[in-house]
């Protein structure tokens, strides 16, 4: 165990550290004990403990960096952290360019967009700092969730909940967290003004150039304030960017696109009664969510067509309020005629769905709206929904993770995690290279050791989350009465039901990239 003493102004000594009693300056509390092994002090908090004369001069813009990353929020900023504090990675000379100055605090009101963080991506936050002494404290664990569908056969008029059709997950130590997207950024920024892990530059990138005679890619950045151009260049250039990503656009990179004609609503609601249950409801329009982000308040997405959506943003609350707690407990069961083969398809249904309740189906208890929350930078909004993949995550000298890459419909609420993972993989990647002593900006690196792995794997995410949405979006008697007995059926199969938890906590994933984490944390 080694212990923090006191030197001079804000330097501390570490006696024992790698062998030396050399001066560091370190961000942290004097007589903080560090509870780690000795072999691990280097790996664990190379971050932390930089040499004092070298942390004064990391605030500086140099013109030629190993990497560059563009977009700083959530994917982006993971990613430099992930650099900066894994092995073989920890000394690249790394800059974030973003068109947004980095936060300095967290937000004192919530704000519209939320992300649900699955055990992986809290273990990666963990392991980067970002976690126990930022997001943990600001976010809210469920510890279940219930999916159902609104024109199941399963759902008679004048039966208690308990025999509509679904699918219901539970894990006692939780199954996430969700959190405000500001909070996760004001994390990313806090740390690094902490142990100044990557430099900042806030600016525009306006143009991407390629040297053939360099190993190289250069950049213009555009600063917001002087209204002047920089150029710098870098290794690796990496699109974080968002769905929109400019780079990709500059750089031509091929990709598919399905515009959806949906948007998702979203607000933040208080709800009469606690709850740690995570709710989805299957309406003909589109599913809507309930998200519980504290005891008693709750974000609500709703996906659904574009005219209902604008609909929904200028409603009063009052109607509002009245809208989503129709849309969560209204039944929505076809009005069908009697003949031989409807009724035949409401006597299993109800068979199978009484045999469900009696297995020890919960009731839903979904609970009730009562007020819309203030948000920030409004009270409500929606944006557009659509499906992007690109057809390659690299070129040479750049690579894409994240929504430049790859966008999921959001129903899945996968969006973000799938984003985390492919900051590990290129991480890995660029360790690969590094240990191997390659150029890490090389199409061969980065195609085999990032591309080859990510992209089939989230190819096939993508792909299932399309043909799932369209199944739920078809309104016929057949396609009802199919997704309420998988639903009910699933829910009593339990190796299913597990193989289905493990996709979507992406469990299945991290094995095959090699694990939650970059090499050696």
């Amino acid at each position: 165990m080694f212990h923090f003493t006191r030197n001079k102004g804000s330097r501390v000594l570490i006696n024992g550290f790698l062998k030396t009693n050399q001066i560091y300056k370190v961000l942290a509390k004097p007589g903080r004990r560090l509870r780690v092994q000795n072999s691990h002090i280097e790996r664990r908090f190379q971050c932390s403990l930089k040499p004092f004369d070298k942390m004064k001069k990391s605030n500086t813009h140099n013109d030629e960096y190993d990497v560059v990353i563009v977009g700083g929020s959530l994917n982006g900023g993971v990613l430099a952290h992930c650099l900066a504090k894994s092995p073989n990675t920890h000394k690249l000379k790394i800059l974030v360019v973003d068109g947004q100055a980095m936060p300095t605090s967290f937000p004192e009101k919530a704000g519209l967009r939320t992300v649900a963080l699955i055990p992986s991506s809290i273990n990666l936050l963990k392991r980067l700092d970002l976690f126990d002494d930022y997001i943990e404290g600001r976010s809210y664990t469920f510890d279940s969730m219930k999916v159902w569908d609104s024109s199941s056969l399963f759902h008679e008029e004048g039966k208690s909940d308990e025999h509509v059709a679904r699918v219901d997950f539970y894990e006692p130590d939780g199954m996430g967290v969700i959190v405000d997207n500001n909070v996760v950024n004001a994390a990313i920024a806090l740390e690094n003004e902490r142990c100044k892990a990557f430099q900042f530059m806030q600016g525009k990138v306006v143009k991407v150039s390629k040297d053939p005679t360099q190993a190289t890619r250069q950049l213009a950045i555009l600063d917001p304030k002087t209204k002047e151009t920089q150029t710098i260049s870098s290794k690796l250039i990496i699109a974080a960017d968002g769905p929109q990503s400019p780079l990709r656009h500059m750089l031509n990179i091929p990709h598919d696109i399905v515009q959806y004609d949906q948007r998702a609503f979203v607000c933040s609601v208080r709800t009469k009664n606690p709850s740690t249950t995570a709710y989805q409801r299957f309406l003909k329009t589109g599913p809507i969510a309930l998200l519980p982000t504290s005891a008693n308040t709750s974000n609500i997405i709703w996906s659904t067509n574009s005219d209902h959506a604008r609909e929904l943003e200028k409603m009063s609350d009052t109607v509002l309020i009245s809208t989503i707690n129709d849309s969560l407990l209204r039944n929505e069961t076809n009005q069908l005629s009697s003949n031989v083969f409807i009724d035949s398809m409401k006597f299993v249904a109800n068979q199978v769905s009484s045999l469900a309740s009696s297995e020890g189906a919960h009731p839903l208890h979904v609970p009730e709206v009562d007020a819309i929350l203030p948000s920030v930078p409004v009270n409500r909004g929606s944006f557009p929904l659509r499906q992007l993949h690109c057809h390659s995550y690299v070129a040479e000298n750049f690579a894409l993770i994240g929504d430049a890459a790859h966008c999921l419909h959001p129903f899945a609420g996968q969006g973000v995690n799938v984003g985390f993972s492919d900051a590990v993989a290129l991480t890995r990647a660029i360790q690969y290279g590094l240990e191997h002593g390659l150029d890490i900006g090389s199409t061969h690196v980065l195609k085999s050791k990032y591309h080859d792995i990510q992209h089939p794997i989230n190819e096939a995410t993508i792909t299932g989350l399309h043909y799932l949405k369209g199944f739920f979006e078809d309104n016929s008697n057949t396609a009802s009465f199919i997704r309420g007995l998988g639903m009910a059926t699933v829910n009593r199969f339990f190796p299913v039901k597990a193989y289905i938890h493990d996709f979507a906590s992406y469990k299945m994933t991290l094995e095959k990239i090699g694990g939650e984490t970059p090499e050696g944390f």
